[in-house]
């Protein structure tokens, strides 16, 4: 017995989502020759993409799925519980750069694009929940061996995430640049000269100094999600 279930459907009555992603009527694409072999040998079978979507919901249903799951048409929303993926961050997913998520205009854009994704939702019976994005980059991984600690310190001094890291920096350090030299083994002469730094001393050379890249990340978070799920909540707060 694993407790409470974690779902609720409409109906009050316990729901397990066990979905799949890209139930896609269109099809993937071929690079090479931008035709959809998927979409060409489904389309004449089908004749319609509503009667296609009920085709797959019977054959979903069939094989023990129960949930169209990110990058879906949306016509599967209409036939399952479904849940579409928002792509909110503006993040490069390839490459694992992100834009700052501490300026004024991300968080607008964000704003606009949970609207735009969330409109009309709010009532569907089908609908999950969203996905906010994909893989996003957080700490070292199959992209860079960098964290975000390390790619906003790249920044610009004056710019906000920029000035997010370092008063991070500050208030761990009380205000002190000899303590957080000595954390760091730098020589920094203020913190606005460690503002003007794109580099520091990788993990691992002091336990204070992997602390203080935590709380920034951390502090990244909750402001990546704030924003996130707050706008999403705005559009739909009923999923």
């Amino acid at each position: 017995d694993c407790g409470a279930p974690l779902l609720v459907d409409p109906d009050s009555k316990p729901f397990f989502s066990f979905g799949v992603n890209h139930i896609d009527w269109n099809g993937d694409t071929d690079r090479q020759t931008n035709a959809s072999p998927s979409h060409a040998a489904v389309n004449p079978r089908s004749g319609t993409e509503e009667a296609w979507a009920q085709s797959v919901g019977q054959r979903m249903t069939a094989w023990g799925w129960n949930t169209a799951g990110a990058w879906s048409s949306d016509s599967m929303g209409r036939v399952v519980p479904y849940t579409p993926i928002l792509n909110l961050s503006g993040a490069n997913w390839t490459t694992g750069s992100v834009p700052d998520y501490f300026t004024d205009d991300w968080a607008s854009g964000v704003r606009a694009s949970a609207l735009s994704g969330t409109a009309g939702r709010s009532q569907d019976r089908n609908l999950l929940g969203y996905f906010i994005d994909n893989e996003m980059h957080w700490g070292p991984d199959w992209r860079t061996s960098s964290d975000l600690f390390e790619s906003y310190l790249t920044l610009d001094a004056a710019t906000p995430g920029k000035q997010a890291l370092v008063g991070v920096l500050r208030d761990r350090h009380h205000g002190d640049i000899a303590d957080f030299n000595q954390a760091w083994a730098t020589s920094f002469e203020s913190f606005d000269a460690l503002a003007a730094a794109t580099s520091l001393p990788p993990r691992g050379m002091s336990a204070e100094a992997d602390a203080d890249r935590s709380a920034f990340i951390l502090l990244l978070g909750r402001r990546f999600f704030t924003v996130t799920a707050g706008a999403i909540r705005e559009g739909d707060p009923n999923h």
